[in-house]
């Protein structure tokens, strides 16, 4: 009896290996639809529970189960979406998880380290090649990445079309394009990227667009206020530029 059980419990983990693997070609919908219909199948193929102690322990297991199979897709659509706009070609990258915030700063804490072949300053960006930070401190498994929103961070970026600025970080989400010639016009939405001038990035890595131009006849620059395109709570796998 406990071999046919045994026997019965890997056919369970095998059919809901490939139930959640054929998942990740459906839309969300389908997904909510399987997974409700599926955890009641599975159930009827377990031993019947002596108890609700052991009821509660089957349906945890296979709730984590599930959690695990599902970042494992949520992971290769990450790898998929940078794939796709052909990263790899670019960069030699690390991929990693995003697995604590700073709520005092504009930082965030990732799985990799200097055993993954991590250094200080190297650039941090998502799988759509939007700029996210820099690693700021590196440990043996994990390190900080500081946001380009945290006070502390300063570079050269520019609006698409050549104008150069000095992108600041305001705190809260928040960034800045400061000392941008008078004399140019900005347009509001305008594309705002990196620039490889001072190389402490990349160039064309993208940042935001322009949300509103501050411009006066006594300072001799114009600033603007940009929205990022991504923010601390959007964060969780990110890719690290190892060489550029």
């Amino acid at each position: 009896m406990r071999g046919t059980a045994k026997r019965k419990k890997i056919l369970v983990v095998i059919i809901g290996i490939a139930l959640i693997f054929s998942l990740n070609f459906f839309q969300s919908e389908i997904k909510s639809f399987f997974y409700n219909i599926s955890l009641p199948i599975q159930k009827l193929f377990w031993p019947a529970p002596k108890n609700q102690d052991e009821v509660r322990r089957i349906n945890l297991e296979l709730m984590s189960e599930i959690i695990e199979l599902q970042k494992v897709i949520d992971e290769n659509a990450v790898m998929r979406d940078a794939l796709g706009i052909g990263l790899e070609k670019e960069f030699d990258l690390e991929m990693a998880e995003v697995i604590g915030k700073d709520i005092n700063r504009d930082s965030v804490f990732i799985d990799r380290g200097s055993n993954d072949g991590l250094s200080k300053d190297m650039p941090v960006i998502n799988q759509q090649k939007v700029l996210l930070g820099k690693i700021s401190e590196v440990y043996s498994y994990r390190s900080r990445v500081t946001l380009i929103s945290d006070k502390s961070s300063s570079f050269d970026a520019e609006v698409f079309g050549g104008v150069s600025g000095l992108l600041s970080g305001r705190g809260g989400g928040k960034i800045s394009l400061e000392l941008l010639p008078k004399n140019e016009e900005i347009k509001e939405g305008s594309l705002v990227i990196s620039s490889a001038l001072g190389g402490i990035f990349p160039s064309g890595l993208l940042i935001g667009t322009i949300q509103t131009v501050k411009k006066n006849d006594i300072e001799p620059f114009q600033a603007a206020e940009v929205s990022p395109f991504s923010t601390l709570n959007t964060l969780k796998q990110v890719f690290i530029i190892l060489n550029f």
